[in-house]
């Protein structure tokens, strides 16, 4: 292998934060004992995000940009795997995001071991970097370490270092949102050794404007086919994690969905009653009950209020009491103007 770790950076319209991004690994300690691959996508980009990306590549050898024409982050993540055949190991950066000092030194210290996946500790910041709090992605790892209880944490492309095989035949769904839960969990499911580094190695900028979480958008119904492509993905081994599956989908469909329905506009009780009937299709009438519910996994992988209410949640959702829901949305409504 050329190269020990390459970095794919999707950048659009990010000159706000990009040379934060790009300075968080130019000044990595122990650079120097790394062969290192920096890939910056510029995705159509309408800023100066290229000129950026221009200045560091002509100072740093191991900066490489490649310019296309907007296709969104599934797009550019597929781009990005077309160029890591010589790399051993691959994670990505969002470019409003960056690393800590120490992410090269702490990926060094674990590479020899020839983990499949390391996964590590993350900062949460404000834009200006201002740490706001500090996920631990696992905090039940000494009691619970199979690679099962490593498949319902944090999904994120960039929230993991994986061994480049492991992408072998693998594409993110282009032009649907999700995609790093289409295909994540699923990487995780393939691999037979984990690593955990129980240190922030990122600093994450949460409560970004235009962010999934803050849309109001009709594309936030893509969340079914994210999730359908990932089962597709499981194919015959759906049943064996199925548990597991289960889990993702409660979060991410019954809870994280109807959030963002209730910001939705043209909400409609239908579109709760979608929700409960893809949960019967793939995980029968009693699809509320998952044992990493019970566990508390959600407390950790849901980072508001909302985590220890999830509960209750999927009670209402259950029973169908969507009166209430929108009586929630309207009442936040209300409360906006």
């Amino acid at each position: 292998m050329k190269y020990d770790l390459t970095v794919i950076i999707p950048v659009y319209n990010t000159e706000k934060y990009l040379r934060r991004c790009l300075d968080s690994i130019v000044h990595q300690d122990n650079l120097k004992d790394c062969s290192l691959r920096v890939i910056c996508v510029n995705d159509g980009s309408t800023d100066r995000s290229e000129e950026i990306i221009k200045e560091y590549a002509a100072k740093y050898p191991f900066i490489e940009l490649f310019s296309k024409e907007n296709g969104g982050l599934a797009d550019v993540r597929n781009f990005g795997l077309a160029h890591i055949e010589d790399s051993l190991y691959t994670v990505s950066l969002d470019s409003d995001d960056f690393w800590e000092e120490s992410f090269i030194t702490e990926f060094l210290k674990v590479k020899e071991q020839g983990s499949d996946i390391i996964f590590f500790d993350i900062n949460l910041v404000d834009f200006q970097g201002k740490l706001i709090n500090v996920l631990r992605v696992h905090p039940y790892s000494e009691k619970y370490s199979q690679k099962e209880d490593y498949m319902v944490i944090k999904h994120a492309a960039w929230s993991k270092i994986c061994k480049t095989s492991l992408y072998n035949g693998i594409q993110f769904p282009k032009g649907k949102l999700y995609e790093d839960l289409a295909v994540m969990p699923y990487l995780t499911s393939k691999s037979t050794d984990i690593a955990y580094i129980k240190k922030p190695l990122i600093n994450y900028v949460i409560n970004t404007p235009g962010s999934i979480m803050n849309s109001s958008k009709s594309n936030i119904f893509d969340i079914y086919d994210a999730l359908e492509y990932l089962f597709a993905l499981f194919g015959d081994d759906f049943d064996k994690y199925k548990e597991e599956l289960q889990y993702l989908a409660l979060e991410h469909l019954c809870v994280g969905h109807t959030y963002r329905l209730l910001k939705y506009p043209e909400v409609k009780k239908q579109d709760f009653k979608d929700i409960i009937l893809f949960m019967e299709k793939y995980f029968g009438k009693n699809w509320e009950k998952n044992k990493y519910i019970k566990r508390g996994v959600q407390k950790v992988n849901i980072h508001s209020k909302l985590a220890y209410v999830v509960p209750l949640f999927l009670k209402v959702l259950k029973n169908e009491w969507f009166g209430l829901l929108l009586l929630v949305k309207k009442k936040s409504s209300s409360n906006n103007q």
